[in-house]
């Protein structure tokens, strides 16, 4: 608790920069004066609160007019004569007199690039001047440009208008050689905050999850935001801008409401909400003061449902109403409620809105004059955007002009060009038809059109011959070639078909017919593979089972390898040799004809296709061959899992070309060690992997890895790997499957998915809804080319028929190809700031001793932990690198942050990551972490900075664990807090600092780091 001392000091303080002192007045900020002051310490070295307006001019100013006009105009508003300091009660604020108040025109370099850095250079708020004016004179062809920049803790976009057309106006009068006005204009005073205010704002704000409102569009939150800006154009045809107006006298809503629901609907089908909160601003002047300069802007939420069963017109009324409520309570400055509104948070976002909109008057550019010289309004931007994305809408009906600000650390330039055509696509849409469902809405501009393809539906037909044929054809030409080798030998092509024939025989006589099921349970080997195609050759499919299996459905005979393994349908393998009798081909199947059944199983980390007939099975193998050129006399590796249908793919890559299948024991294909040393002292050429064991494997190959070609399957792999293998020297393709890794349906060039032949691969939402370009979401297959019978429901394309889900996730490129993203949901919250798990791990992948990685969440809320799990050979050092990649990546504190080591990833059978055993670990490491270590607790730094958290929050009983801002701080008191630790340990920190490491024990590796 704060002793009486100190809280003598802090009352002492207050009166004296509350009352007056010897020389002048000193104010407390507004809480929306302070909101933006913490910006700026949020980005000390940019101008984001920065408001600059500039003109070209036909011809030079003179500089003494210039200069008393700029004294002229400072002199009427009192605003402009504003300057802020920080003291330690907060940010106070003062009024100099005229004469005390000087701001030199400057001259400005003819390039450029040295404008845009007058606009964007930062104002020091250490009690100096808050206006920028400059002028660069005319240069051969280039006009003149006059510039003025302003901080927007004394200025708003309203601010800019008057105060151009004053200094014009003052100008023009030194021009005529009249004295320029310099009679003051009464300040406006913004009323108080109201008791009905804040209740409106309560109740109508409650329970709102500000971390819905993260689009599938861009990227995630940044670990330090730059808050540096774009901006798009677009000029809306004129039959927009009047159907616009039409349909608002239809609904009988104000034009802006349909614009405004548009933006909402806009947002929703981009992933937002459906409860969605934007920013609008409201001018607070007055008539009586409508010329006054200063910082007059209240931003208001305005929260509305977007519900995608109802029609757009019941959305735009919902709209105008919460619209109509925000402006009747927006002398309520949000800034005052939202610490109740919200809660505390510790990101740098303190908001409850992430995307604007902002209607204005569409005004022409009209020239103006000044001096007698020809004048017209320049584009002039700061640099820095404060939203994800802002719209400024210029209306008139007949023009309808688009603005987009953007933060460009998660939306890109082009990212928001979709968004500016999809916007009006959907105004398109909902003038057109105001009773269509925000669900139906086809939001696609164009491009999206052109960059989509319409995909390859209707039958598939098998590319080429049989495999059984080609199977065939391979043994006539290489009767003595090994074709399966194991760790007991091999066995030649000829064997092989002989034993295949045998085991047609066998099932034959046991009453197998054509068509029916046969259930095989066997290890990779010899054995196996006759069974398989001995299976075929009878006519029958096959139903893969794990090897051991007991037991078969009834009326289904069991082929299997187990002698142990009796029962009156059982059949077992014989050994694989010379000297059995020999089948003949059996005729082609049909292309619709089943051919393969795997389990229904979600052991590889997603449902996965349970069906495939002999045209899906044999395009898969066709597209294989395709993406890894001729495997002919190659040495393929036969590791996949018994039970999928990549290890069927992978004994046919090889049997069906002339090459041989390396078939790895159970022990062998788990263990990467051991794999390397087979892939080494085999040759094996050819390699199939998952890709989390591609990646180890690679790994641990490194050069040697030259002249090899990995498939992989099952998760995307990350683009290091894909860049390792090829700086080696070896080659990487990537597939992916219906449903897990099963179907060669599309493959990776150059890490991105272009769709196979017979098959239309898409971007979807859950409920099947088709995304356009630069969106994420789930990867899914359209067409023929997918696995019937799937865990997860189908979903239906309206012109590719089903379309499978794979649970893989992806966008869609500008340039038409797909880039996965992962098996991981599109949206994770941790402590309301969304994140991408696929991202987190590739980052953790890149470090040098990291060979596999993976992240999880664990917790929820204010308890919610980032875990990572990372397979590392140096542990603590790769731990601790682990741990400054992550604060660099993710905008949360340092305690939510949990990092650990292991020699391997768990994963499962399949090869793929063991989420769920993964899981487990998160909930363990984050219970071991929950209590403050004995060396924290005695470190003297901390006892310190646990005694400020504990002065500054007014909390007692703190710890080295104990949060700030989960302690009653808040980002205010956050800057007190630092004051008091430069004044007690002579450290200066920025607010940033205080948002990454917001404990004890976290801050002091930002005093000391280790």
């Amino acid at each position: 608790m704060p002793t009486a001392e100190q809280n003598s000091r802090r009352a002492y303080d207050a009166a004296r920069a509350l009352g007056l002192t010897h020389r002048r007045r000193l104010d407390s900020a507004s809480k929306k004066e302070s909101a933006l002051w913490l910006l700026d310490q949020l980005v000390p070295d940019g101008g984001v609160n920065n408001v600059p307006t500039a003109v070209a001019i036909d011809g030079d100013l003179d500089p003494g007019l210039l200069q008393a006009a700029v004294d002229a105009v400072l002199a009427r508003h009192p605003a402009l004569r504003t300057v802020f300091h920080h003291k330690h009660i907060g940010l106070v604020k003062e009024v100099l007199e005229p004469g005390d108040h000087k701001v030199v025109v400057q001259d400005l370099p003819g390039d450029d690039e040295a404008l845009r850095a007058f606009m964007a250079a930062p104002f020091a708020l250490d009690g100096g001047t808050l206006v920028r004016v400059g002028h660069r004179r005319a240069t051969g062809r280039r006009q003149a440009v006059l510039c003025v920049v302003v901080h927007h803790l004394v200025h708003d976009a309203t601010s800019a208008q008057i105060m151009f057309r004053e200094l014009m106006d003052a100008y023009d009068a030194g021009h005529r050689g009249e004295t320029p006005v310099t009679t003051e204009v009464p300040a406006f005073t913004e009323p108080a905050p109201t008791e009905e205010g804040t209740r409106y704002w309560l109740e109508r704000l409650a329970g709102f999850d500000a971390t819905r409102l993260g689009l599938l569009i861009g990227a995630p939150d940044p670990g330090r935001p730059s808050l540096h800006g774009g901006q798009v154009w677009r000029e809306f045809p004129e039959a927009t801008a009047l159907a616009v107006r039409d349909l608002a006298a239809r609904l009988r809503v104000p034009e802006s409401a349909v614009l405004l629901a548009a933006y909402f609907t806009l947002l929703a089908l981009h992933g937002a909400g459906p409860d969605i909160v934007v920013g609008s601003p409201l001018n607070m002047r007055d008539r009586a003061h409508a010329g006054a300069i200063g910082y007059h802007v209240n931003t208001v939420p305005v929260r509305a449902k977007v519900r995608f069963a109802e029609p757009f017109s019941a959305l735009a009324t919902r709209v105008a109403q919460a619209h109509l409520g925000a402006l009747e309570h927006g002398a309520t400055s949000i800034d005052d409620v939202s610490a109740r509104l919200a809660g505390a948070t510790s990101s740098w976002r303190n908001g409850i809105f992430r995307h604007m909109f902002n209607l204005v008057p569409y005004e022409l550019a009209d020239e103006a004059a000044i001096g007698g010289l020809r004048a017209r309004p320049l584009t002039a931007e700061n640099g820095y955007s404060k939203f994800d994305l802002e719209f400024f809408l210029s209306y008139a009906p007949g023009r309808l002009r688009l603005r987009a600000l953007h933060f460009t650390d998660v939306l890109s330039t082009e990212d928001v060009e979709f968004l500016a055509d999809r916007y009006l696509a959907v105004l398109d849409a909902v003038t057109a038809h105001p009773e269509v469902k925000a669900g139906e809405i086809r939001q696609w501009a164009q491009r999206d059109e052109e960059i989509v393809p319409a995909g390859r539906a209707g039958e598939l037909r098998l590319p080429g011959s049989h495999p059984l044929g080609r199977f065939a054809a391979a043994c006539l030409r290489h009767p003595a070639r090994p074709a399966v080798v194991d760790a007991h030998g091999s066995v030649t092509y000829e064997e092989l078909r002989a034993a295949a024939g045998q085991t047609a025989t066998v099932l034959r006589r046991a009453g197998a017919e054509p068509g029916s099921t046969v259930v095989l349970a066997a290890r990779r080997g010899p054995r196996a593979a006759a069974g398989l195609l001995g299976a075929w050759l009878a006519g029958t499919q096959v139903q893969l089972a794990a090897p051991g299996t007991p037991d078969a459905p009834e009326a289904t005979l069991l082929l299997t390898d187990d002698e142990t393994v009796t029962g009156p349908r059982v059949l077992h393998i014989r050994q694989v040799g010379p000297g059995h009798d020999t089948e003949g081909d059996a005729a082609a199947p049909a292309p619709d004809a089943v051919a393969l059944r795997t389990p229904d199983t979600a052991a590889a980390g997603g449902a996965h296709a349970s069906v495939l007939t002999w045209a899906q099975l044999t395009a898969g193998l066709a597209e294989a061959e395709r993406l890894l050129g001729d495997v002919g006399s190659e040495r393929v590796l036969w590791s996949g899992e018994p039970t999928l249908a990549t290890s069927v793919v992978e004994l046919l890559l090889a049997v069906c070309g002339g090459g041989t299948a390396w078939a790895a024991d159970a022990t062998t294909a788990a263990d990467p060690r051991t794999l390397a040393d087979v892939v080494l002292g085999h040759d094996l050429t050819v390699l199939q992997l998952p890709a989390l064991r591609a990646r180890t494997l690679a790994e641990r190959l490194g050069e040697r890895i030259a002249g090899r070609r990995l498939l992989v399957t099952g998760d995307a792999p990350a683009p290091s790997l894909a860049e390792a293998v090829t700086r080696a020297g070896g080659t990487l393709a990537q597939t992916l499957a219906p449903g897990g890794p099963v179907v060669y349906a599309a493959s990776a060039e150059d890490g991105r998915f272009v769709a196979a032949e017979g098959a239309a691969v898409t971007v979807a939402s859950k409920g099947g809804r088709e995304y356009p370009a630069l969106v994420l979401g789930e990867l899914c297959v359209a067409g023929t080319a997918g696995g019937e019978g799937t865990r997860a429901h189908p979903v239906r394309h309206p012109r590719h028929g089903a379309m499978h889900r794979t649970a893989v996730h992806g966008r869609r490129l500008a340039d038409g190809s797909l880039e996965p993203a992962g098996r991981t949901a599109p949206k994770t919250v941790l402590r309301g700031v969304q994140l991408r798990l696929d991202l987190v791990e590739e980052a953790l992948c890149a470090i040098g001793a990291v060979t596999a990685a993976a992240a999880d969440v664990a917790g929820v809320g204010a308890e919610a932990r980032l875990f990572a799990l990372l397979a590392a050979t140096d542990g603590d050092a790769s731990a601790a690198e682990a741990t400054a990649v992550l604060r660099r990546l993710v905008p949360v504190p340092l305690d939510a942050l949990c990092v650990r080591t292991r020699p391997a990833i768990p994963a499962t059978p399949y090869g793929t990551v063991d989420r769920a055993a993964v899981a487990e670990l998160a909930r363990a490491a984050v219970r071991q972490d929950e209590q403050p270590s004995a060396a924290e607790a005695t470190d003297p730094t901390v006892r310190t900075l646990v005694a400020l958290f504990e002065e500054t929050t007014g909390t007692s009983g703190l710890n080295p664990a104990s949060n700030f801002f989960d302690s009653g701080g808040h980002s205010l008191l956050g800057a007190r807090l630092l004051q008091r630790i430069e004044q007690e340990l002579g450290v200066t920190l920025k607010l940033a600092d205080l948002f990454g490491a917001p404990t004890p024990a976290a801050l002091v590796l930002e005093i000391d780091p280790p």
